[in-house]
């Protein structure tokens, strides 16, 4: 069922990050302002990755695997959308595989249906409204097709990832371009990107899990979403990315991250103005029990790092960056009364 949600923002200029001292080249966090959101009390640290930013800066939050749906946050901060699969009687039974910023304050979910005695679970696009109304389009797919991702690609085009994998064979990624009525239109190679071995020897799947079960679930944690041109960015999250940019008539280039410490690992991308930002931290903390995170910031057209970002943040302070629009960054996070915060920050 779609909600409505409205609140008097509380806007505050803090510093909820300490930075730390840092080496030459290296900037500080510095906050400009804090959004708290009233009516999502006890949401803040219940957040699953990957939260999305829409091309306008709309946010799109989901809160638990067990919810059908995603919420959104306008991109003025005043209004809260829910979107879910109770709008849709004729998918009972179907589960969320992922969401993507649709068009007038909507939604487009990816959904598997319910599989059957005999026949795999059908793959759906659910197009949710801010009228309430809907619409469900069948993916054009072949057996052993795990869909994980969505993203809206130019005005009218899907890019879905995941992987295929039938007859106990090894996983292989796959990523393709789909039409609005749902069929399939191009298969995309996504050259540099990694395979079972490789992740298995770069340590970036558990240890306790079998090759090839393990690289399944490296793909799954993938993140594709779309940038403010209209392309789409799928990210693979080992340290160094990779990350894949797609544009609309299906050309492919390939970023690798340049990590801010060996041991650092990759939380989020976003990209926007031709800017890569990428938000890293450490599994260790600091003395004082603060998180060390790093952010960096990748001219794509030179692949320079163009800067990094230091900084100490606990668990309470953030979940993680969920939006970068013109050289500045949004985090979610959980406020000392426990309302639901979106902090924006420089780097300075």
């Amino acid at each position: 069922m779609r909600q409505l949600m409205m609140w008097a923002p509380v806007r505050l200029i803090v510093l909820l990050w300490l930075p730390v001292a840092a080496a030459q080249q290296q900037r500080q966090l510095s906050i400009i302002e804090s959004v708290q959101l009233p009516e999502l009390h006890e949401r803040g640290l219940s957040v699953m990755a990957p939260m999305k930013c829409s091309p306008t800066g709309e946010l799109y939050v989901r809160f638990s695997p067990k919810e059908n749906g995603v919420t959104v946050v306008s991109e003025d901060r005043q209004h809260v959308l829910h979107f879910d699969l109770s709008q849709v009687p004729d998918l009972n039974g179907s589960s969320l595989s992922d969401f993507a910023p649709g068009l007038d304050h909507g939604a487009f979910l990816l959904v598997a249906g319910p599989a059957g005695p005999r026949s795999p679970a059908e793959k759906y696009i659910v197009t949710l409204k801010d009228d309430a109304t809907s619409t469900v389009t069948k993916l054009d797919t072949q057996p052993g097709l795990a869909l994980m991702q969505i993203a809206v690609l130019g005005a009218d085009h899907f890019v879905i990832s995941g992987y295929f994998r039938l007859g106990g064979k090894p996983p292989k990624p796959f990523t393709a371009i789909f039409d609005q009525r749902g069929q399939l239109q191009k298969e995309i190679s996504l050259p540099g990107d990694l395979d079972s071995k490789a992740v298995a020897k770069s340590k970036l799947m558990p240890g306790s899990q079998s090759p090839d079960r393990g690289f399944a679930a490296w793909l799954e944690v993938s993140s594709l979403q779309t940038a403010d041109d209209g392309s789409v960015y799928i990210t693979r999250h080992g340290p160094e990315g990779p990350v894949f940019l797609i544009s609309p008539g299906g050309a492919v280039r390939s970023v690798r991250l340049r990590p801010p410490e060996t041991a650092a690992t990759l939380a989020s991308v976003k990209v926007n103005g031709g800017t890569l930002a990428a938000e890293y931290y450490m599994l260790g903390s600091t003395p004082g029990g603060q998180r060390v995170r790093y952010l960096t910031v990748t001219d794509l057209s030179s692949r320079k790092l163009q800067e990094t970002i230091r900084y100490e943040g606990s668990q309470s302070a953030g979940v993680g960056m969920v939006c970068y629009r013109e050289n500045t960054f949004e985090f979610l996070s959980q406020a000392s009364d426990g309302h639901l915060e979106i902090v924006r920050a420089v780097g300075r």
